[in-house]
């Protein structure tokens, strides 16, 4: 069976051909990560897919760039915001340790997340504690355990606000 493909499509499928290695290397120069920049370069190309109906042959080019520039400011905001707030984690764990108090209560905090992460189901369980304990990267989690990185991002999210949610009704 032949599928056919639109217009809009083939220009979308045409331009990726054409333009991908351009708009790795500008994405790269922006975040300096290879891998990054081929994600969001990958990124670029399907949120074009919900553009299709307004592209055009002429503007096309421009729409891609603009796609992609607006990824690397969404992923720098966010990079920069998490380096911000373990920054500041970091300092108030170091001002607080000479609190016995506050010690006994964050090694509480501790022992509620490790008791709650034990009722994850396995494969988000093991995602969480990859990224929270081991500080791996949502792509060097996606490697290890053969998954894909949007599922890899979905079991975080859910975790993470599992988690949040338990620990508030905690506190």
């Amino acid at each position: 069976m032949q599928t056919s493909t639109s217009f809009s499509d083939q220009l979308i499928i045409d331009a990726y051909s054409t333009y991908r290695p351009s708009i790795i290397y500008f994405i790269q120069s922006k975040v300096g990560d290879p891998e990054m920049a081929k994600d969001l370069s990958q990124d670029t190309f399907l949120r074009l897919m919900t553009y299709k109906s307004m592209i055009r042959k002429e503007t096309i080019k421009s729409m891609i760039y603009m796609v992609a520039r607006n990824l690397v400011y969404d992923y720098l905001r966010r990079h920069y915001k998490k380096i911000e707030v373990n920054s500041y984690l970091y300092d108030e764990y170091i001002e607080g340790t000479n609190n016995v108090e506050e010690l006994y209560e964050v090694k509480e905090l501790k022992t509620l997340e490790k008791a709650k992460l034990s009722t994850f189901p396995k494969q988000r369980r093991r995602i969480y504690a990859l990224n929270r304990f081991h500080e791996k990267s949502i792509g060097e989690i996606s490697d290890m355990m053969n998954i894909n990185k949007r599922t890899v991002e979905t079991h975080l999210l859910l975790a993470r606000r599992e988690m949040r949610t338990y620990i508030k009704k905690c506190i």
